[in-house]
């Protein structure tokens, strides 16, 4: 799951065109009139692209100038760009893959945590989860990754769906097979069950985890 949220993106952009937004963000640069939700919009536009055009270089160059307005800069802003940047330097999308730096932009978001819309930080508490789990630039240790998942979890209903059911599946491998914690097949089940019945709501791939941990744990 390690790219799961690369096409999960909190904010739906108006749709227009990619030149159009240059254009417009560029004219309110020029008089200093673009807010910090302009460049975020106009970021996200460069990162996902209109017409299969995207500029992740742009998008990182914009998403660095929403953080660099400090106290003129809501919150929610903020904290979107500080989000998006963590997923690309991850990803490797107009920079080298970084997991340190991913990591630094994703914790950021996460000790604004009561600022931060619960939908985004649920989704940074995941990634971060996800880092240490597998190991990326950081040793692994199942122990911080499981305290990441349960903090999803404790969002309820105000966490992203998709990041609570892979949160509920991750915990439950994690009690299969005894990653952090002692060996508890009811537990994992528990958790498996929890992601079925969230239904649609759940990650496809979560749920299809989930159903296929069920199954071999109903035929031991």
């Amino acid at each position: 799951m390690l790219k799961r949220f690369k096409k999960c993106l909190t904010i739906v952009a108006t749709v227009l065109l990619l030149s159009d937004a240059t254009q417009a963000i560029e004219k309110s640069r020029s008089i200093n009139q673009a807010t910090a939700k302009d460049l975020v919009i106009a970021g996200h536009l460069f990162r996902v692209g209109v017409n299969g055009v995207s500029n992740p270089v742009a998008a990182i160059k914009t998403f660095n100038e929403v953080i660099a307005m400090k106290q003129q800069v809501d919150p929610q802003s903020l904290s979107y760009a500080l989000y998006q940047l963590g997923e690309m330097y991850k990803f490797g999308e107009g920079v080298d893959e970084n997991p340190i730096i991913a990591r630094d932009y994703f914790n950021k978001v996460v000790t604004m945590e009561q600022q931060v819309n619960p939908n985004l930080l649920s989704q940074a508490l995941l990634q971060l989860g996800d880092i240490y789990k597998l190991g990326e630039g950081v040793e692994k240790n199942h122990v911080i990754a499981r305290d990441f998942f349960n903090k999803i979890i404790a969002l309820g209903q105000q966490a992203n769906p998709i990041a609570r059911s892979a949160a509920l599946v991750d915990l439950g491998e994690m009690y299969i097979f005894g990653f952090g914690v002692a060996k508890n097949p009811e537990t994992a089940c528990d958790y498996f069950n929890k992601v079925i019945a969230m239904g649609q709501q759940a990650d496809p791939m979560a749920r299809s985890s989930a159903l296929t941990y069920l199954e071999k744990l109903n035929k031991k």
